[in-house]
């Protein structure tokens, strides 16, 4: 039996590094676990919907909330990655929507990065990932669990010896920024403020957090609240040295379920894996060949460059899904340059900073949809030329050759020009390319791939009226998006 470990300290702080510099560090590492882990619990989501989850309806539903369930841990990954960024915005630290591409493995990361359907193999990945260093010392109970865990490679069965966990970068980062003798009172920016993401502007609808005590039922003393399974999206901006350790505690609590308030019995990311992964266990008892997952591939990428061939990933090569894969890549690079940027916009009380902020995140939530409605074409879309393969295509969420932003301003939303136009072009291929037998985008694919082209139109307006407010630049751009 796989015994619990202890718990072990984060690494020492490097030669060279100032404690700010190294706080720094670690608020980038938990910044790129958080956008890790989103973007894998979103691909097993997208992959759910084989024949399998058609089995009988009990079955049907129960893998409904399973995929309910994943998005909403994504869409509370995603409140996280934004606290972290707000974070590092009040110590004085760059942002970074980066990750590392797959596949990736470091020493704080808890098995390496990959894409891959759902499964009880990647739900025993979760599981792990989202364990608090706690919990692995606690004893037989943890035993016990690391043990229903071996279905997972070595590679993280090692890890379990190690205590390496999401967990272990969050307390690192407390334990440190509570120490004024490293991080002083000035490090933190109040300043910074006004460029941080909030809740107000990213909840979207999304219960805010409970402050009111719950009321039990004393027939049902045990039924949790009515909002414990719902998404409660965290988005805390910061000004001060306690609210960064108040709001980065509630995000560890929110994913490995400790420190949580009685009357709020809110079921963390661990429990909620959990109990997905033993009623899968269960179900996998039953009938050890059955899946609800699509054939998706691992890892899958647009070009698997010879000169560059890296172990684990699959190369997309039917055609048309190559086409609709650049596209989600496009949209994504898009959705990150977007992102980013709403970080160098503040929401001081000046209209014109206000009429800039709001189409922005109006423009990022759009992005996030785009990326679903390709998903799902993609999913549906055979992985390679051959008809007779089952195998479907899948997002690859590849990441661009840069994330870094162009300055001047200017510079930015020529980007976005040039971003756009990239779009248009696969979008205008695919629609006019006869799509194969029965893919979605001979109906669906195709009236998406219509609204994208006008939506882009629209976008493409406003940008050219805010580059006419700015300072002349390089050779500005016609309305159809060709030189002048």
């Amino acid at each position: 039996m796989i015994r619990a470990a202890p718990i072990l300290e984060a690494p020492v702080k490097p030669d060279g590094l100032s404690h700010r510099d190294y706080l720094v560090m670690l608020l980038h590492t938990a910044a790129e676990l958080e956008h890790g882990l989103m973007v894998e619990y979103l691909y097993a989501a997208y992959s759910l919907g084989g024949p399998g989850a058609e089995k009988t309806d009990a079955i049907s539903k129960k893998v409904a909330r399973w995929r309910d369930a994943l998005l909403t841990i994504a869409r509370e990954e995603m409140g996280h990655l934004l606290t972290v960024e707000n974070a590092l915005m009040l110590v004085g630290g760059p942002i970074s929507f980066d990750r590392r591409a797959y596949p990736w493995t470091s020493r704080f990361y808890p098995f390496p990065f990959r894409l891959e359907p759902f499964s009880l193999k990647s739900l025993a990945r979760y599981v792990y990932a989202e364990m608090s260093p706690s919990y692995v010392s606690s004893g037989e109970k943890a035993a016990q669990m690391l043990e229903r865990l071996k279905i997972i490679d070595d590679t993280i069965k090692a890890k379990m010896t190690s205590g390496w966990r999401v967990g272990v970068v969050y307390e690192a980062i407390l334990e440190l920024a509570a120490d004024r003798t490293k991080i002083p009172d000035e490090t933190f920016d109040a300043g910074s403020l006004r460029f941080q993401a909030t809740w107000d502007e990213w909840g979207r609808g999304y219960r805010p957090e409970p402050h009111k005590p719950y009321a039990k039922d004393p027939a049902h003393p045990n039924d949790p609240p009515p909002y414990a399974r719902k998404t409660r999206v965290i988005v805390a901006s910061m000004a001060t040295r306690t609210e960064l350790l108040n709001a980065l505690t509630d995000l560890a609590s929110q994913g490995e379920g400790e420190t949580r308030a009685d009357d709020r019995r809110e079921p963390s990311h661990f429990d909620r894996f959990v109990e997905i992964f033993d009623e899968y266990v269960k179900l996998h008892s039953d009938d050890p060949h059955w899946s609800p997952a699509r054939p998706l591939p691992s890892n899958p990428v647009v070009d698997k460059h010879k000169e560059f061939l890296v172990e684990g990933i699959t190369e997309i090569t039917a055609p048309e899904s190559r086409h609709w894969a650049s596209l989600f890549n496009l949209r994504y690079r898009i959705l990150l340059s977007m992102l980013t940027y709403t970080y160098r916009v503040s929401r001081e009380a000046n209209p014109m900073s206000d009429l800039r902020r709001a189409p922005m995140l109006a423009r990022v939530f759009g992005e996030m949809y785009n990326l679903k409605a390709i998903a799902g074409v993609l999913v549906r879309l055979p992985l390679t030329a051959d008809p007779t393969s089952p195998l479907r295509a899948g997002p690859p969420f590849e990441l661009a050759y840069s994330r870094t932003l162009p300055a001047p301003e200017a510079n930015f939303w020529r980007m976005q020009l040039d971003l756009i136009d990239g779009s248009r072009e696969l979008a205008e291929q695919l629609l006019r390319v006869p799509p194969a037998t029965n893919t979605p985008a001979d109906g669906d694919g195709a009236r998406y791939l219509t609204a994208l082209l006008e939506a882009d139109s629209a976008s493409r307006t406003w940008i050219e009226k805010r580059l006419e407010g700015l300072a002349p630049g390089p050779a500005s751009r016609g309305s159809k998006g060709k030189r002048s």
